[in-house]
């Protein structure tokens, strides 16, 4: 499944997402992820932004070369 894009609706009343899967990869904007998970979206962007920041913490992965 390379580039494939599936639409997801899971009732007539509510709004369609256009989900992207990549190498087995699922791609979605912040709207479309608080659309799926009926959050606001200023609450994806929290915990995106948090979940980012962990990976960012810590002593940096840095190698010394001789030169």
């Amino acid at each position: 499944m390379s580039n494939e894009i599936i639409i997801y609706q899971p009732d007539i009343e509510l709004e369609k997402i256009e989900v992207r899967i990549d190498n087995e990869t699922v791609w979605l904007n912040r709207h479309q992820i608080s659309t799926l998970f009926d959050r606001d979206i200023k609450t994806i962007g929290k915990h995106i932004n948090n979940a980012l920041k962990e990976e960012l913490e810590g002593s940096p992965t840095v190698a010394n070369f001789a030169t």
